[in-house]
């Protein structure tokens, strides 16, 4: 879910890198160990912020917003909260619900953070600063 005003993307690490190229940001990537649930997250969020058939022609179009909406529902959306419905759909108890807010904050996907929504944490296997 890349901005305001856009709509979900499947983009290659080489665009990634060139679209997000800020001075000063970081980008942790993760890997579950776990590769079922690994991929069942990914054909969830496939099936339900890109094409529900899972097909390669984008047929979903969700608008990206920080606020209105649910946990439950795709539309409107925005990064980690997509993150988060991809691995709580998956199933296996892998993430936890926030209590207080109902928001996925994106801190909690930063390494110092990541016990907070993770039950089965994923693996970080790479940070990236310089684009």
């Amino acid at each position: 879910m890349p901005a305001y005003g856009r709509t979900s993307e499947i983009i290659s690490y080489a665009k990634w890198k060139t679209t997000y190229d800020d001075s000063g940001s970081i980008t942790w990537i993760y890997r579950h160990n776990d590769s079922s649930l690994a991929q069942n997250a990914a054909d969830w969020a496939r099936r339900n912020y890109w094409n529900y058939n899972g097909g390669g022609t984008q047929t979903v179009f969700p608008t990206y917003s920080l606020t209105g909406g649910t946990l439950g529902v795709t539309d409107p959306s925005y990064c980690s909260k997509l993150v988060w419905q991809s691995y709580y759909y998956a199933g296996y108890n892998v993430v936890r619900t926030p209590l207080l807010t109902g928001v996925i904050n994106p801190y909690y996907l930063r390494p110092e953070h990541i016990s907070t929504l993770w039950n089965k944490k994923p693996e970080l296997v790479a940070t990236i600063t310089t684009y």
